[in-house]
């Protein structure tokens, strides 16, 4: 699109599509072509426990440990404090509600990019959850253990077991979420509930010797492994089957051992 004042200088875009009918034969009806409205949804996130937790710390007796807990944007687990062989457990839920289009398969925010705006911008990303891992520090600044990123539409089969969850080279290391496991993908809005084991990577000293468990890509290894169940629902079968967040009811979540 060009405007007779700005010669040259282009000014949009405009996809379309166009039909010739003749006028004594009938023509068809028009078609909607109205942009669906995104539908709200809410996403339920239980971290359940992890597994071979990179160690970056030592006690008093020189035994390496962890002081292991997870967050995403917004919400935290508590601590497994004292970690000796890299494992977690939390039986912690998370909830998360957003706006998402089907068409677009894209998530849909509304905010306002400035406060001078009058009206609220709406931006689209891929619904993509990251989940990390850190080691709780009481002195100092937490460490970064390790992160995975889930798109949603395009989530990797988890693992049935701690064993057999590994660091495939063709899962996403680069933060879009849009990678796949080796064993294929599925879409969490058609699938609507799964859980299993997903490997958490991250960046490790290279003095540490890293087995076939830790196998490197790119200088990114396995730091680790977590038990996840992610659950999609829309809203109104969200507010017909309410749960709490943590270990709080409704339908609570047992304290681990």
């Amino acid at each position: 699109m060009y405007h007779p004042k700005r010669v040259g200088i282009e000014q949009g875009k405009v996809q379309l599509w166009i039909e010739l009918y003749e006028p004594s034969r009938p023509h068809p009806l028009p078609i909607d072509i109205t942009p669906q409205l995104p539908k709200p949804y809410e996403l339920r996130l239980i971290v359940w426990n992890t597994a071979d937790v990179m160690l970056n710390e030592r006690n008093i007796f020189g035994t390496e440990m962890s002081d292991i807990y997870e967050f995403t944007e917004a919400q935290y687990t508590d601590v497994h404090y004292r970690s000796l062989t890299g494992e977690g457990n939390f039986n912690w839920r998370m909830v998360f509600p957003f706006r998402y289009s089907p068409a677009d398969g894209m998530l849909v925010l509304r905010r306002r990019k400035a406060f001078y705006e009058q009206y609220d911008t709406e931006l689209k990303y891929p619904p993509v959850l990251t989940v990390q891992i850190w080691d709780n520090d009481s002195f100092s600044a937490d460490d970064f253990l390790g992160t995975v990123d889930l798109n949603l539409t395009q989530l990797p089969v988890p693992a049935s077991t701690a064993d057999a969850c590994m660091l495939a080279q063709s899962l996403s290391l680069t933060g879009s979420g849009s990678g796949t496991g080796g064993n294929g993908s599925l879409n969490l809005f058609v699938r609507r509930r799964v859980r299993g084991w997903f490997p958490v990577h991250g960046n490790i000293a290279s003095n540490i010797d890293t087995s076939d468990q830790q196998r490197q890509y790119d200088g990114i290894s396995l730091t680790g492994k977590i038990e996840l169940e992610l659950e999609i629902l829309s809203q109104e079968d969200a507010t017909q089957n309410p749960v709490g967040v943590g270990r709080k009811p409704p339908q609570h979540l047992p304290e681990p051992l």
